[in-house]
């Protein structure tokens, strides 16, 4: 018994070679043909063999391989980059009215360069960024998929290099850590460097208003209106990739148990991929404190008709089931987010009203 076995073992392990070797020259293949493109690969043989493992591993990562090696990305503006410039990464879609806080948000926070890449917004967003002197503008017209997107970040992280620092959010995310209106990113970059930490996870605090705005607020007063967030509902359970905080309204309005860790800010090295929250290798993602927080703005007036659209496509993970949870509630304009323990954002020192939180001790 143990001679048959071994020897299954030794003939699958074969084959799984063998098809490792296939997944590899596909890729090589894949990237060749792609040469044209503006973002050029660098270190371009470590990032086939990173590809090449996470694929093996988890094949649902082929969705980001293809985008990386083969989606067309067109370059619209370039500025000048500089090795010591801290840079935000963004892909976006018609939500010009956020990308234009996200920017300003991070721009007074001290991030150095902007690299957006728009997927095909029909809203003007391509006029406005081009009027910003610190953004660098890109552009696909592929459709937009949760794994494209991943692909399109680690595509643009490929051009500008390794041993460096990146923030990586989303149009609806504000970065907030304790005294941030004092303290820019380059003081906690160098806080992190002075701990040893290059990854910093943040708690994604989704941010509401009073019911009223449901019912007849404007989507333009969104962030002078979302100012709430709860404070005790959420809570860390353990994954394979780190341990994740899940809970808050999500949970408690929608019964979704969303992912609510991210690692926006990161210090990007020769083994590492971005991997939608995470990072891998993920060995590295242990043993980080929660002392950064994403204000999340995602459920506001206006939304719904958008919803409706990514849950009928179903392009987003898992088939989009989240947000098929989110139109079935988010229909009823008598929504109510507010609850006991509901808390007011003033400013960063309100953070502290979240058990989780744990402020930088500058």
């Amino acid at each position: 018994m143990l001679l048959k076995l071994k020897v299954f073992l030794l003939e699958h392990r074969y084959m799984f070679t063998e098809l490792k070797k296939k997944h590899k020259k596909e890729l090589q293949k894949m990237i060749s043909n792609n040469k044209n493109n503006p973002l050029v690969i660098y270190n371009k043989k470590n990032w086939i063999n990173k590809l090449n493992k996470l694929t093996y591993s988890d094949p649902k990562m082929f969705e980001l391989a293809l985008a990386f090696s083969s989606d067309d990305i067109r370059l619209v503006k370039s500025i000048d980059v500089h090795p010591t410039d801290v840079l935000a990464i963004c892909v976006v879609k018609n939500d010009l009215i956020k990308l234009k806080r996200f920017i300003n948000h991070h721009r007074l926070l001290g991030i150095d360069k902007f690299v957006i890449l728009d997927n095909n917004s029909s809203d003007g967003t391509i006029s406005y960024l081009l009027k910003q002197n610190d953004v660098v503008i890109l552009e696909t017209k592929t459709p937009y998929s949760s794994f494209r997107r991943l692909g399109w970040i680690n595509r643009i992280i490929s051009y500008y290099g390794y041993n460096r620092w990146y923030f990586v959010g989303d149009s609806d995310e504000l970065l907030v850590y304790n005294d941030c209106e004092n303290k820019t990113i380059k003081d906690l970059i160098d806080h992190c460097e002075s701990s040893n930490e290059i990854r910093m996870p943040a708690i994604m605090l989704d941010m509401y208003a009073n019911k009223e705005y449901y019912k007849n607020g404007s989507f333009d007063k969104y962030y002078d209106e979302c100012v709430f967030f709860d404070s005790d509902t959420y809570f860390i359970k353990n994954h394979s990739f780190c341990k994740i905080i899940t809970g808050g309204p999500r949970d408690r309005i929608f019964d979704v148990k969303a992912t609510l860790t991210k690692y926006p800010l990161f210090y990007f090295r020769k083994k590492d991929i971005f991997r939608s929250h995470f990072l891998v290798p993920c060995y590295k993602n242990f043993d980080t404190k929660y002392s950064l927080a994403l204000k999340h703005y995602k459920f506001l007036p206006g939304e719904f008709t958008k919803y409706k659209k990514i849950a009928k496509d179903g392009n987003y993970f898992n088939g989009s089931i989240e947000y098929k949870k989110y139109i079935s509630v988010l229909k009823n304009k008598n929504i109510d987010f507010m609850c006991k323990c509901s808390r007011k954002y003033i400013d960063s020192s309100s953070l502290d009203e979240i058990p989780l939180y744990s402020r930088i001790k500058w």
